[in-house]
C-alpha cells in the first residue's frame, strides 16, 4: 500500500498490504487494504480507500487516498490506500 509513517506514541507503522504491525499504543494493527483494524481510540475502523473513518476519540476523518487527514487523536496521518490509525489517544 505504501511506505511507513510514524505514530506520535510509538514506532513507525508500515502501510504495506497484508501484514500486521505492533504499536506502543495498542495491539497489532493490520495494514491491509479493506478490512477494519482495532484501535485504542474506539471500535474497529475501516481502512478502505475513500469512505469516512470513524474515530471514537474525535470526529469523522476522510480516508481518501493520498493526502493526510487531521484527527483529534493526534497529528495528521497519511491516508494512502488504507489510512493509518492515529495511536496517540
Amino acid at each position: 500500500c505504501g511506505p511507513s509513517a510514524s505514530t506520535s506514541c510509538g514506532p513507525s507503522v508500515p502501510t504495506s498490504c497484508g501484514p500486521s504491525v505492533s504499536t506502543f499504543c495498542g495491539p497489532s494493527v493490520p495494514a491491509s487494504c479493506g478490512p477494519s483494524v482495532p484501535t485504542f481510540c474506539g471500535p474497529s475502523v475501516p481502512t478502505s480507500c475513500g469512505p469516512l473513518v470513524p474515530a471514537s476519540c474525535g470526529p469523522l476523518v476522510p480516508a481518501s487516498c493520498g493526502p493526510s487527514v487531521p484527527t483529534f487523536c493526534g497529528p495528521s496521518v497519511p491516508a494512502s490506500c488504507g489510512p493509518l490509525v492515529p495511536a496517540s489517544c
